[in-house]
């Protein structure tokens, strides 16, 4: 699987490479499993990751190519102190790790929310109705940690002198 390498590549499918997961795991998360996975379910966990937060979050400034196929890099991104976000932001690498950590340990398909109401990619949007009775509220397939790497890469970021627009869309 292609990894993006800064370039807005047309075919990537993943922000991290194994190596880059490992790492920031090692530093995150030494407890973690993931580093004794078969690398099939590592690549596996760590596309999935990428397109859950691609999915849920929206960020701030520009794509850097038009025929790109991931969210980042983007252009006209910038941190709190003013500095260019160039390629695909720490944060965002981060996120993409803890996120593949607990994909790679859980059944996250059985999480999958009711609570996203609405889903914004690029020009699509998307809005989910609820046919029939109420079910129990479930919980997001977004990982609290990840999610905290995301919201504070929201709040890190400034787009033409306001922050920028990293959130999840959720009820």
């Amino acid at each position: 699987m292609i990894v993006e390498d800064a370039t807005g590549i047309e075919t990537a499918a993943r922000y991290l490479s194994v190596m880059e997961e490992v790492s920031i795991l090692t530093d995150l998360a030494p407890s973690s499993t993931f580093h004794s996975l078969s690398a099939e379910l590592q690549e596996a966990a760590l596309k999935t990751a990428t397109i859950q937060l691609d999915t849920f979050f929206s960020i701030g400034g520009t794509i850097f190519s038009t025929t790109q196929s991931l969210k980042c890099p983007r252009q006209n991104l910038y941190d709190s102190e003013g500095r260019l976000l160039q390629g695909v932001p720490r944060l965002l690498k981060y996120s993409v790790a803890l996120q593949a950590d607990y994909v790679s340990e859980n059944d996250w398909r059985e999480d999958l929310s009711t609570d996203i109401k609405k889903v914004d990619i690029g020009p699509i949007s998307m809005e989910l109705s609820q046919v029939g009775a109420q079910s129990a509220r479930q919980k997001s397939p977004i990982t609290l940690a990840a999610s905290q790497f995301m919201k504070s890469f929201a709040t890190s970021i400034i787009k033409s002198g306001r922050r920028g627009s990293t959130r999840l869309v959720s009820s």
